[in-house]
């Protein structure tokens, strides 16, 4: 993955919000792997934050891999996307290192960090080891005792590898979902006052106001039940979500079979249009079919084949009756605030390997089962889908729980909040030196591992 020519990042028509309103607001660079139209939750989330700090008046710039050839910046909804192949993660997940140009990902960051004159760099699921290549490279060039980094963890905080990251690299907070996560960094042996505690977000308007019958019309469904499995079927690991490891589709398989006893009419609905591993998903979607078949389900399973655009995904989620993701492992679950937000009951897994009891209130928004548990989870299914009035009320009651804590005005001010708080710390506090692969650079984190050089990763 050789580098290219960095995009032009200062065309003057692409930068319609620079103005003097945002001269004392924050500007924000948003780094993520992949973006729009890639959907997923990581994607959904940036997406989201970006719109509302720039309806706070912030300026949030989102910096991510190229798509489709699609380099340079643009627009969407008034924010600036910069797509550069710097960033892009080749299609089986594994950067070859021979085939790495390291420095490139960390000049292009600090040439926009110059450039727009950034005041936080806000990075997403760097810490996974597919990506940490990248990350080296960012902390290589960047001027650490002169802006903050944070880091938000989107997946599994039970991992060795993202502790000693989070530990050793000099991050100014480390963004967690849930207190489960927290504590498993703590754990892990990160500082505690390194953590720190901030949900996912949604708006929740665009979901209470959408139109479900766009999907059913488009899919020719009639007023049948609908199961809406929302998650990916290949993750981005290039996992399929047929082993256990991943959102529990193997669990509702085969709790589809028990399900149909008693409706038979129901159909299961999956999204089967990823495009970061394309190859991945259709040998997924024809070991399915396979398995449908066997399991005498295969006229009840329905793909959402082709691109969804981003301002459908609610009435995706409104077309259901009840939406489902069985992660065992799940750190949060931005599907289940999705579906709340349209006023539909959920069905997820209380685990203690999850964070999912924190955002799914069981009995209230939804119905939590137990892991790995097709019969529990027929059941729960069963009951919403018979009980109109009981699928009703979780659905109103999920609403209020989701704008109460999660919606984006909520936590935009939370977000916004720490990003003051990280750049007033970095300003205020005592520089202590640390060995950093351009040379020695003051920074206010303390020692950090004295002697590692940061562009070598830990072994």
């Amino acid at each position: 993955m050789k580098a290219e020519a960095i995009p032009n990042l200062g065309d003057p028509d692409l930068l319609e919000h620079e103005n003097s309103e945002y001269r004392h607001k924050l500007t924000i660079l948003s780094v993520t792997p992949f973006f729009l139209p890639v959907i997923g939750g990581v994607e959904s989330v940036v997406y989201e934050s970006s719109i509302g700090m720039r309806k706070k008046g912030h300026r949030p710039i989102i910096l991510t891999g190229s798509f489709s050839d699609r380099v340079g910046s643009e627009i969407i909804e008034g924010v600036e996307v910069i797509r550069a192949n710097q960033l892009d993660v080749p299609e089986n997940g594994v950067i070859d290192p021979s085939n790495f140009d390291f420095k490139a990902p960390g000049k292009l960051l600090s040439k926009i960090v110059e450039e727009k004159q950034v005041d936080v760099i806000h990075l997403h699921n760097y810490q996974m080891k597919q990506y940490a290549m990248f990350l080296f490279s960012f902390l290589k060039e960047v001027d650490l005792s002169r802006i903050p980094v944070v880091i938000t963890i989107h997946n599994s905080t039970d991992d060795d590898f993202a502790h000693y990251l989070f530990s050793y690299l000099p991050f100014s907070k480390v963004i967690v979902l849930t207190s489960k996560s927290a504590f498993d960094l703590i754990k892990g042996g990160v500082p505690a006052g390194k953590i720190h505690a901030l949900p996912n977000m949604i708006d929740t308007l665009k979901f209470t106001m959408a139109d479900g019958q766009v999907i059913r019309r488009k899919m020719g469904f009639g007023k049948e039940p609908i199961l809406l499995f929302p998650s990916r079927l290949v993750g981005r690991e290039g996992v399929s979500f047929k082993n256990q490891s991943g959102k529990g589709l193997h669990t509702l398989l085969r709790a589809l079979h028990l399900i149909k006893r008693e409706i038979p009419d129901v159909k299961l609905l999956l999204m089967g249009n990823d495009p970061v591993y394309p190859e991945k998903v259709r040998k997924f979607k024809e070991d399915l079919a396979q398995m449908a078949s066997t399991l005498g389900a295969e006229d009840s399973i329905r793909f959402l084949d082709g691109a969804i655009p981003q301002n459908q995904i609610p009435d995706l989620f409104s077309a259901a009756d009840v939406v489902v993701s069985l992660g065992v492992t799940e750190c949060f679950g931005m599907v289940f605030l999705e579906g709340m937000a349209a006023g539909k009951p959920v069905v997820g897994v209380n685990s203690a390997e999850n964070g999912v009891a924190e955002v799914v209130k069981d009995g209230y928004s939804g119905i939590l089962v137990p892991p790995n548990d097709p019969l529990s989870t027929a059941n729960a299914i069963i009951r919403l889908l018979s009980d109109n009035n009981l699928a009703h009320t979780m659905g109103n009651q999920a609403v209020k729980w989701v704008k109460d804590n999660y919606d984006v005005d909520v936590v935009v001010p939370r977000l916004i909040d720490l990003y003051r708080q990280c750049i007033r710390e970095l300003k205020e506090s005592p520089h202590t030196t640390i060995d950093h692969p351009q040379g020695t650079v003051d920074h206010p984190h303390g020692t950090v591992d004295q002697g590692r050089n940061l562009a070598s990763p830990p072994v």
